[in-house]
C-alpha cells in the first residue's frame, strides 16, 4: 500500500496529486490512533503499527449492507479477493431470507472464469491510494485544476462581493473528472467563466 512508500519509491510520485492524498491518509491514521488511545486506555495496548494494519484491512475490504432493514457494514471473506472491474459483471446483497451474503453474476460465464467486483467510479488516484491499484484505462481519471481571479482583473472587487466577499474565494482548485455531466466539473467551469468575464 502506498501509505508504507519510503523516500525512494514516493520520489515515483513527484508531480501526482496523489503524494498529497498519502499524506492525508497518514495523518487521518494517525489522528484516530490518538483520539482512540485518549479515549479509550484499554487500545493503547495495540501500536500504531497493528492499528494502521487493522484499519486498513477494514477500509479495504468492507461492503455495505442491509441485514433486516438495518444498514450496517460487514466483512465477507472470499468476497472480499475479487478484483475490480467496470462495466460491472456482478452484483451483490445479503439475504435475508438465505442468511447470508449471495454474488449473482450479471452475464454468461463458464467454469474457471474469473468472477469480478466493481469497486465504483474512482480516479485511479483513490484507487492507488485505497487499494493499492491503477487501470491502464479509467474514464472516471481526474485532473487537479487551479483557477485564481488576479487583482489586476478590472473587475476584481465586484467579483470577489459575487463569491460572498472573502478574497480567499477568487483562488480555488477543483479535481474534476473528464465529465462535464458531474457536478463538480461544472462547478469549475462556472468559476472559470466569471474568471474569464470581462462585462458586467
Amino acid at each position: 500500500m502506498p501509505i508504507f512508500f519510503g523516500d525512494d519509491e514516493l520520489k515515483y510520485l513527484k508531480g501526482s496529486f496523489s503524494l498529497d492524498k498519502i499524506a492525508d491518509r497518514i495523518d487521518s491514521l494517525k489522528t484516530e490512533y490518538d483520539n482512540l488511545c485518549r479515549h479509550v486506555h484499554e487500545f493503547r495496548r495495540f501500536t500504531h503499527e497493528e492499528f494502521v494494519w487493522a484499519r486498513l484491512v477494514v477500509i479495504t475490504r468492507i461492503f455495505g449492507l442491509v441485514i433486516k432493514g438495518t444498514k450496517t457494514d460487514g466483512l465477507v471473506p472470499m468476497a472480499d479477493m475479487l478484483n475490480h472491474k467496470r462495466p460491472r459483471e456482478t452484483k451483490w446483497t445479503f439475504s435475508d431470507a438465505e442468511n447470508g451474503f449471495i454474488i449473482t453474476t450479471l452475464k454468461g460465464m463458464s467454469s474457471g472464469d474469473e468472477v469480478y467486483d466493481s469497486y465504483g467510479r474512482k480516479c485511479n488516484s483513490r484507487f492507488f491510494v485505497n487499494y493499492g491499484f491503477s487501470l491502464d484505462e479509467n474514464e472516471d481519471n481526474e485532473v487537479v485544476m487551479g483557477l485564481r481571479i488576479p487583482k489586476s482583473d478590472p473587475h476584481y472587487s465586484m467579483k470577489v462581493r459575487f463569491l460572498g466577499g472573502n478574497p480567499n474565494s477568487v483562488h480555488r482548485e477543483y479535481q474534476i473528472p473528464m465529465s462535464y455531466k458531474e457536478k463538480k466539473t461544472k462547478e469549475c467551469f462556472s468559476f472559470f467563466a466569471l474568471r474569464s468575464c470581462s462585462r458586467f
